[in-house]
């Protein structure tokens, strides 16, 4: 009896010495036991080609409330958001996110639907949507999973997300962003058609909602999360989790609700429009990307030199970082400049031209897929005549048209990499 009692306090003894965290940090380790291994492919936005990311799911995920972050459903939705984008035409528009949730999460394919996902050079107000469910177990309890994944910008949808106001319009007021509301007003009315359509709209106590979104389907993602937050939509704040990457501000009257998290490069100018100085912002809890990093004091690069580590592994590519870190913070500085209110955004002239009308502009050049300068010389001589756009139109031709920087801070590639450097430091902390 003594030996088996003396077996049992070194076992005890072993298993509280073990470590509870991450790099210190004294943070419960995830679990792993009910994990399955997944792998996830996508279409990078660097250099188009498929890319295969091996990740993780677990029920376990949902165990607890949505205002607890969770490093493994961050992680897991920004690898989502990514395969939430088509592949291009020339490989048939295939869905990689059809593959992701039937497959690897293995949601039945006859629950799931897709929405919108056909794509055209018009301006458009929707956005793709993938949506599904299936029944889990959470704490020993039966739930029904319904995931949200919503596609990021592609082709008409860019004119949809510089357009801040109603155009023509006396005082240019709307208070939240009007392109991503009437994005937001197409993905709530599928949400709801989708959820009355399979019965899920009855004993809502057992349905946990899932969220994401990168870029424009981040903007849409933030306020449809907020939105069935607020008026309990089919679940409760506790049980809708959202999680959005390169977040664009959304509206003037944001809300802090504890579930949202929305990750953001401060490099990516994406996440800084429409500008903050207008009034505009996020709803939930947002998680700032940075080079450099307070709370790590001495060493606070580190996160940043992670995520470019990290980008390396994965992709077998260097991050290719802005030659001038500022460049994006001066941007948004020379864009208040040149137009201190919306109203100026679409009324101010310079070269006979709005604001609006060169973001407009450059929302031809990506539709049309000649990239952020496709009329490089054109926008040269702009560069030339000292307009109050020549800042603007710098920021653009060095910094995307000859380096891609642009890009890489804002491709889904990228953000997957800041997301796993993340929770490597702290993310089990919030």
């Amino acid at each position: 009896m003594k030996k088996i009692l003396s077996a049992f306090l070194l076992l005890l003894i072993l298993l509280t010495a073990l470590p509870t965290g991450i790099g210190g940090l004294n943070v419960p380790a995830r679990s792993v036991a009910m994990q399955k291994q997944i792998t996830i492919t996508f279409q990078s936005k660097i250099d188009y080609k498929d890319t295969r990311i091996d990740t993780a799911y677990s029920d376990e995920f949902f165990e607890k409330p949505a205002i607890i972050y969770n490093a493994g459903l961050a992680e897991l939705s920004a690898i989502l958001s990514a395969a939430a984008y088509n592949a291009d035409k020339d490989k048939g528009y295939k869905l990689y996110i059809e593959d992701a949730i039937e497959k690897q999460l293995e949601f039945p394919p006859e629950q799931c639907k897709y929405y919108n996902y056909s794509e055209t050079t018009q301006k458009s107000d929707v956005c793709g949507m993938a949506i599904g469910y299936k029944d889990i177990k959470v704490n020993g309890n039966s739930k029904r999973l319904v995931i949200i994944v919503i596609r990021g910008t592609t082709v008409g949808e860019w004119y949809n997300c510089f357009e801040i106001s109603k155009p023509n319009e006396r005082e240019y007021n709307d208070r939240t962003h009007l392109g991503f509301s009437l994005a937001e007003r197409s993905v709530y009315n599928d949400y709801i058609n989708f959820m009355q359509g399979n019965g899920l709209d009855k004993d809502t106590e057992l349905n946990i909602v899932w969220i994401t979104g990168h870029s424009r389907g981040a903007a849409a993602a933030n306020l449809l999360a907020a939105n069935l937050t607020k008026n309990k939509k089919y679940a409760s704040e506790e049980s809708i989790y959202a999680y959005t990457f390169a977040t664009p501000n959304v509206s003037m009257d944001v809300s802090s609700y504890n579930n949202i998290f929305n990750f953001c490069n401060k490099d990516d100018f994406v996440t800084s429009m429409p500008i903050s100085q207008w009034g505009y912002g996020k709803n939930g809890h947002t998680i700032e990307l940075t080079r450099y990093n307070e709370k790590l004091q001495n060493n606070g690069s580190a996160v940043f030199d992670e995520m470019r580590k990290i980008f390396y592994n994965d992709y077998g590519k260097s991050y290719n970082d802005f030659k001038n870190p500022g460049d994006t913070a001066k941007l948004i500085e020379n864009i208040f400049i040149n137009a201190p209110t919306v109203k100026e955004y679409y009324t101010k002239k310079s070269d006979n031209k709005t604001m609006n009308d060169v973001f407009m502009e450059l929302a031809t050049n990506l539709v049309e897929d000649k990239g952020f300068v496709g009329n490089i010389l054109a926008y040269l001589d702009w560069y030339r005549s000292n307009s109050m756009y020549s800042s603007i139109i710098y920021y653009f031709i060095v910094n995307e048209g000859l380096r891609k920087e642009v890009a890489y801070s804002h491709s889904t590639d990228t953000y997957i990499s800041w997301v796993k450097a993340y929770n490597n430091f702290f993310g089990r902390t919030q």
